[in-house]
C-alpha cells in the first residue's frame, strides 16, 4: 500500500552498512550507516510512514533503505544527520520501534514484529466495533434491512446514536492516516494516506457517514490483512533458516562444556548428543550416524556419517554421539551464509517489483486529479448537481487505492523465496527467481557438477603375476597419504576390499607423474602415463573405455599392471536433463577443463546438445559470451573455485553448496543446498509459477480498478461497492500469493 519510489534499493547503490553486531560502520570515504530492526515494520504503508519521518532527517528518501521482509531498516547517512536517538524517535513518532540490527534477525520469534502495544490492531478492532454497533442500531431504527438499503445508509438524519458510533468507527480507523495524509499534502508527495482522507473527508461533508465508517474500517482491516501476510512469509523465511543452537558442548580439560557457539574456535572439538543440532561446520571424528540434513537441502532421507564426513551447521544428529572437528567459526557457517544471503535478497528487486513501484508513483496523483476533474467539470460544463458529481468523485478515490496492486508483487516474492528455502534452493533475491522463469541456455560444468567429482576404481589389469588385490595394495600403499582425487579413490577401494597397507621407505612425491617409494628393498611406483614412459619405456596403455584414466603401477622397471578408474555420471543426471528438457529448455551445454573424450562422453550419456572441453576459467567466460550472443539468457551451473569467474559473468549463477567452494557458492545467484541436479528444473517451473502468479494478481488487479472506476463515473457504483471491491481484490491476491509458500 505504497506509492514508493522508482529507484534501486539504496543497498545497491553502497554496500552492506552493518557488520554483526549491527553498529555502525565506515563505508567508503568516511560515509556511516546505521541499521536497525523495526518492530511493527510489516506493512508497505509502514514503510511510508518511516519515509515521510526519516527522510528529512537523513537528507533524502536516497539514503534510506527498507527490508520489509527481514524488518531491516539501514540509514546511509550524510554529515548533517542526526544522532542514534533522534532516529530511534523519529521511528517512533511513525508508530513503531527502531532496535539495533542483529546479524541473525530472522532467528527472531514472529512475535518480535507485533509491539508490546499494537495500536493499529486494537484501533482497527474498535472501528470495527463502533461501526458494526451503528449499524445494527441503524438497522433497528429503520426497520428492516430493505429500507435501510434503499435509503442507501448514507441519508442525513439528525445526529443521533448510530451516527455517533458511525465517527467513532471513523475516528479510529483513520487515527494514523489522517496525520500522514497531511505531512503527505504539506511535502507535496501524494500517497494513499492522502488519498483515502480526501476520500473519507468528502463523504463525511455529504452526510455518508455509514459509508464513510465503512470505507475506515475496512481500510483500517485491509492494513491488518497485508501486515498478516508479510509476518507469515517472514516467518517461513524464518522456519526454513531458525536451524543452528545457541550453544555447543565443547572439549576442554576438565571435560565437555557448554559453550557459546560465537566463542567456539577453528579446531575445537565438539560433542553432539543424538536428538540434538550440529552447532557448527566441521569433520566428525568420532561415531558413526545417520544425520537429517533436510533443513539445508530439502532432502527427507538421513544421511549416513561415518569418521572423515562433513558435518553441517543446523543438521540433525538422529542417532549417536558424534564428535566433530570444529573447520569454521559461527559466522562462517553454512547457516550464517545463507543468512547473510537472505538479508540481501531484497536489494535484488525482481523486474516486476520495479515496474509496479515506477507504475505507483504515478499512479495515485494520476487518480487524485482525475477525482477531482470527475467533482467539478461536469457540475461546470453540463449543470450537473455538485452533490453528486462530488459522490461519484469520492467512490473513484476509494476504488483507485493501489493497496492489491502494491502488494501483491513482494508478497509473491517473499512467498516464493520462502519456498525455495525450504526446498533446500538458496535464491538470493526476487531478480534472480524472476530470471529462472526464462532460460534458454543452460551450461554444465562437469567434474563435481555433472559428475560426482569422486573417481572410482572401476576395472584392475594385472601383469607378471601380480593378482589385483595385489596390484591394488601396492598403488594404495604409495597413494596412502595423497589429497589428490585419483589417489584417495584407489585408496578407498583397498580399503573397502579390506587390504593390508604397507608404509614405504624413501617415499617421494612426483608432481603432475605419481609417486614413488622402496617396499622391500626395492623401488615401485604408481602414476600416469608421463611417469610409465620415464620407468618402463615402450610399455603399451590397455584399452580402456572413453573417459577412464589409467593408472600404472610397477616395480623397478617393471610393469605390475595398470589400475583404471573413471568419474561417474551422477544419478540423478539424466532424469534432470529429460525434465528440463520437458520444460521446454533451447539449449543444454557442458563446459569443461577436462579431456575432449571425456567430456564428449558425459554429452553423450546425458543426450547433451554441445559441449566445449580443455577450457581454462577464462575460456568458459568466453563461451558464455558466445552462447548469450543470439540474445538467449544463459544459465551456468558450477562447483568449484575455478567455476567463479563464470559464474560471476553468467546471466543466472547457480552453484552446488553441499561440495562447491566457498567462492563458487558466495558468488552463485542461486545456491542448491543438496546438490541434487532434479533440484533445477524444480527451480525453473517455481521461477515460472512465481511470475505467472505475479502476472495474475497485477491483471486482476488492474481489471477490478477498471471495471469500477467506470462504474463510479457513470454512478453505477457506491461506496460500500468500492470499500467491497478494493478490499476484496487486496485479499485475494494477498492469498493467491501465499499459495507459493506451499
Amino acid at each position: 500500500m505504497s506509492t514508493a519510489r522508482p529507484r534501486e534499493e539504496a543497498s545497491q547503490q553502497a554496500p552492506s552498512c552493518c557488520g554483526p553486531d549491527g553498529c555502525a560502520v565506515e563505508l567508503g570515504a568516511g560515509v556511516p550507516c546505521r541499521s536497525y530492526y523495526v518492530v511493527g515494520m510489516t506493512t508497505s504503508e509502514n514503510v511510508d510512514a518511516l519515509r515521510v519521518q526519516l527522510g528529512p532527517l537523513a537528507g533524502g528518501d536516497d539514503n534510506l533503505a527498507f527490508n520489509l521482509m527481514t524488518g531491516r531498516l539501514d540509514v546511509y547517512a550524510t554529515l548533517d544527520t542526526p544522532g542514534d536517538a533522534e532516529l530511534r524517535r523519529a521511528v517512533e513518532s511513525a508508530g513503531m520501534t527502531a532496535l539495533p540490527w542483529e546479524s541473525s534477525a530472522a532467528s527472531r520469534s514472529p512475535e518480535d514484529d507485533v509491539p508490546a502495544a499494537n495500536w493499529p490492531l486494537r484501533l482497527c478492532v474498535a472501528s470495527g466495533v463502533f461501526f458494526l454497533a451503528g449499524l445494527v442500531l441503524a438497522l433497528w431504527d429503520a426497520g428492516s434491512l430493505r429500507v435501510f438499503l434503499e435509503r442507501g445508509g448514507g441519508v442525513p438524519q439528525p445526529l443521533g446514536l448510530p451516527n455517533l458510533l458511525y465517527l467513532g468507527a471513523i475516528i479510529t480507523g483513520l487515527w494514523f492516516v489522517v496525520p500522514r495524509g497531511l505531512k503527505a499534502l504539506w511535502r507535496l508527495r501524494p500517497d494513499i494516506n492522502l488519498l483515502m482522507t480526501v476520500a473519507l473527508t468528502g463523504a463525511v461533508i455529504l452526510g455518508e457517514l455509514a459509508e464513510a465508517a465503512s470505507v475506515a474500517f475496512l481500510f483500517a482491516l485491509s492494513l491488518q490483512l497485508e501486515s498478516w501476510s508479510v509476518r507469515r512469509a517472514r516467518s517461513a523465511i524464518r522456519r526454513a533458516l531458525d536451524l543452528t543452537p545457541p550453544t555447543a558442548w565443547v572439549r576442554g580439560d576438565a571435560g565437555y562444556q557448554e559453550t557459546p557457539v560465537e566463542d567456539v574456535v577453528p579446531g575445537a572439538e565438539v560433542l553432539i548428543r543424538p536428538g540434538a543440532k550440529v552447532p557448527l561446520d566441521g569433520v566428525l571424528v568420532r561415531g558413526e550416524g545417520l544425520v537429517d540434513e533436510s533443513a539445508l537441502t530439502g532432502e527427507p532421507l538421513g544421511v549416513p556419517k561415518a569418521p572423515g564426513g562433513r558435518l553441517y551447521a543446523g543438521t540433525l544428529n538422529q542417532d549417536g554421539a558424534l564428535e566433530m572437528r570444529v573447520e569454521r567459526p559461527a559466522s562462517e557457517s553454512t547457516v550464517a551464509r545463507l543468512l547473510r544471503q537472505v538479508e540481501e535478497a531484497r536489494s535484488r528487486r525482481a523486474r516486476a517489483e520495479q515496474l509496479v513501484d515506477r507504475f505507483a508513483l504515478y499512479y495515485t496523483p494520476t487518480m487524485i486529479g482525475l477525482a477531482a476533474a470527475v467533482a467539478v467539470l461536469p457540475p461546470l460544463l453540463f449543470g450537473g448537481a455538485f452533490a453528486d458529481w462530488l459522490y461519484r468523485a469520492l467512490v473513484l478515490l476509494v476504488i483507485s487505492c493501489p493497496c492489491a496492486l502494491v502488494i501483491s508483487t513482494p508478497i509473491s516474492i517473499f512467498a516464493g523465496l520462502a519456498c525455495a528455502a525450504r526446498a533446500g534452493v538458496l535464491v538470493r533475491g526476487g531478480a534472480f527467481l524472476e530470471q529462472a522463469s526464462s532460460i534458454g541456455v543452460l551450461a554444465f560444468d562437469k567434474t563435481g557438477t555433472i559428475t560426482t567429482g569422486q573417481p572410482r576404481v572401476t576395472r584392475l589389469i594385472p601383469h607378471s603375476g601380480v593378482n589385483e588385490n595385489g596390484l591394488l595394495a601396492l598403488a594404495a600403499s604409495l597413494e596412502r597419504h595423497s589429497e589428490h582425487p585419483i589417489g584417495r579413490a584407489i585408496v578407498a577401494e583397498a580399503a573397502r576390499r579390506g587390504l593390508s597397507l604397507r608404509t614405504p621407505e624413501d617415499f617421494r612425491a612426483l608432481p603432475g607423474r605419481g609417486a614413488q617409494g622402496v617396499l622391500e628393498g626395492v623401488e615401485h611406483w604408481a602414476g600416469n602415463a608421463r611417469l610409465l614412459e620415464e620407468k618402463s619405456p615402450g610399455a603399451v596403455p590397455p584399452e580402456a573405455a572413453e573417459g577412464t584414466t589409467a593408472v600404472a603401477a610397477g616395480r623397478g622397471d617393471e610393469l605390475l599392471g595398470w589400475i583404471l578408474l573413471e568419474d561417474e555420471v551422477r544419478p540423478e543426471a539424466r532424469q534432470a536433463v529429460e525434465q528440463l528438457r520437458n520444460l521446454g529448455a533451447a539449449r543444454l551445454v557442458l563446459l569443461t577443463g577436462d579431456r575432449e573424450s571425456a567430456a564428449a562422453k558425459v554429452a553423450r550419456q546425458l543426450g547433451l546438445d554441445e559441449y566445449r572441453a580443455g577450457l581454462l576459467p577464462e575460456d568458459k567466460v568466453r563461451a558464455l559470451q558466445e552462447l548469450a550472443a543470439g540474445g538467449a539468457k544463459v544459465a551456468m551451473v558450477g562447483d568449484g573455485m575455478n567455476d567463479a569467474p563464470a559464474l560471476a559473468g553468467a546471466g543466472l549463477s547457480i552453484s552446488m553448496a553441499r561440495r562447491g567452494s566457498d567462492l563458487a557458492v558466495d558468488t552463485a545467484d542461486v545456491a542448491l543446498m543438496s546438490d541434487d541436479l532434479r533440484h533445477l528444473p524444480w527451480l525453473f517451473r517455481h521461477g515460472r509459477r512465481t511470475r505467472r502468479t505475479i502476472a495474475w494478481n497485477i491483471g486482476f488487479t488492474l481489471a477490478v480498478k477498471a471495471a469500477f472506476l467506470t462504474l463510479a463515473v457513470l454512478g453505477m457504483a457506491t461506496l460500500w461497492m468500492a470499500v467491497a471491491a478494493d478490499v476484496g481484490t487486496t485479499v485475494l491476491v494477498s492469498a493467491n500469493a501465499l499459495r507459493l509458500l506451499r
